[in-house]
């Protein structure tokens, strides 16, 4: 995880209790820079092992999702991902400024089952909108079930917006290229998105019917929770 707060001595100690190895290190540059990265050091107070180390050599590091983020594209403010793996990753490009929420937002949801994972879906997007209160224009979708066109079809129509599959499958791996390449001068920003070759998913279901399954999904769920 990257933390968008300043790194701090307490903060390292206490992720590092449940931590096999820490590596901690400083940002000096966009898309990660690590060719100027500053050791932090920590100290005897740390529980674990702490490995302080500099790597010249990697132009660039990315999380699994925030890779996929970047490979789907979604460099403008506004633009969401939702990956459908083993979990599912849904992420929304917030802007330069971090968005501290209200709503509980989280990054992931852990399983899904008969089409139910478009409903979590849909419950978080709907809960970025409200968060922000920007317009969800076009969902970028990765990973194994987007196989799947009913149920891509079925998000499209649930969530009332195009749904888009990538022009690579693996858009972690594409994105993390994409990036090094940016921070090693190889690609310019303006040319590398500039043509998609998306499927893509156009939602057709009557906004009445859209009102009544998501209705239904959200009575079930609270019904659930209480």
């Amino acid at each position: 995880m990257y933390c968008v707060k300043p790194l701090d001595k307490e903060a390292i100690v206490k992720a590092a209790s449940n931590a096999k190895v820490v590596v901690t290190a400083e940002e000096h540059a966009p898309f990660g820079g690590l060719g100027s990265m500053v050791s932090q050091v920590v100290g005897a107070e740390c529980p674990r092992k702490v490995l302080n180390i500099a790597l010249p050599d990697a132009p660039v590091v990315s999380g699994d999702s925030q890779g996929a983020l970047f490979g789907q594209g979604c460099i403008e403010k506004g633009m969401v991902k939702a990956t459908y793996g083993t979990g599912s990753s849904v992420m929304m490009n917030a802007g330069t400024e971090p968005i501290m929420s209200d709503l509980g937002l989280v990054t992931s949801l852990a399983w899904g089952l008969n089409g139910k994972i478009t409903y979590q879906i849909t419950d978080i997007v709907e809960m970025m909108k409200a968060e922000d209160g920007m317009t969800v224009k076009e969902l970028c979708v990765d990973g194994g079930s987007t196989r799947n066109q009913y149920l891509m079809k079925f998000q499209s129509d649930i969530l009332g917006t195009t749904v888009s599959l990538p022009r690579c499958e693996e858009s972690s791996a594409f994105g993390a290229g994409l990036m090094a390449g940016l921070s090693c001068g190889l690609y310019k920003m303006e040319s590398i998105f500039e043509v998609k070759n998306r499927n893509q998913f156009i939602p057709s279901m009557n906004a009445v019917e859209r009102e009544q399954k998501y209705s239904g999904w959200k009575n079930a769920v609270e019904k659930v929770l209480v």
